[in-house]
């Protein structure tokens, strides 16, 4: 085969190749998105689907198809209260997202079950079929 025709050839082979490429594989294999996560208050973040435990701030790399599934787990003493940022709501986070995203747990303080100094507890007691009450 003549170099011409064998240089013109691979080119329209390259072009074939190349025109025939699915630009989906071309992004997973180059581009990644970045889910950068910040928890306020005291708790945990795990993602279902890839291996992730935070418990102040992370970032998590994945490719842009991956559709990952946040969960918020209290410490003890909290109760998570909401999600901010690119997720919204008090259940699971899922981003699906092709872009950079960021996402934020909050966790509140439970209200105390001790009583203060200004509270009263006032218990009814029965003693021979004769109410009584005591101020503790």
């Amino acid at each position: 085969m003549e170099p011409r025709l064998k240089v013109a050839f691979l080119f329209f082979l390259s072009l074939i190749l190349f025109v025939s490429c699915n630009t989906d594989d071309i992004e997973k294999g180059f581009a990644f998105k970045n889910i950068s996560i910040t928890v306020e208050g005291k708790g945990l973040i795990n993602a279902e689907n890839v291996d992730l435990s935070c418990e102040t701030e992370c970032i998590l790399t994945v490719s842009p198809s991956k559709i990952v599934k946040f969960k918020a787990i209290s410490a003890d003493g909290y109760i998570f209260s909401h999600w901010a940022g690119d997720c919204y709501g008090d259940e699971e986070c899922i981003i699906s997202s092709e872009n950079d995203v960021n996402i934020i747990a909050v966790f509140e303080e439970r209200e105390s079950e001790e009583y203060d100094q200004n509270q009263k507890l006032i218990l009814s007691l029965n003693s021979d079929n004769i109410n009584q009450q005591k101020t503790l």
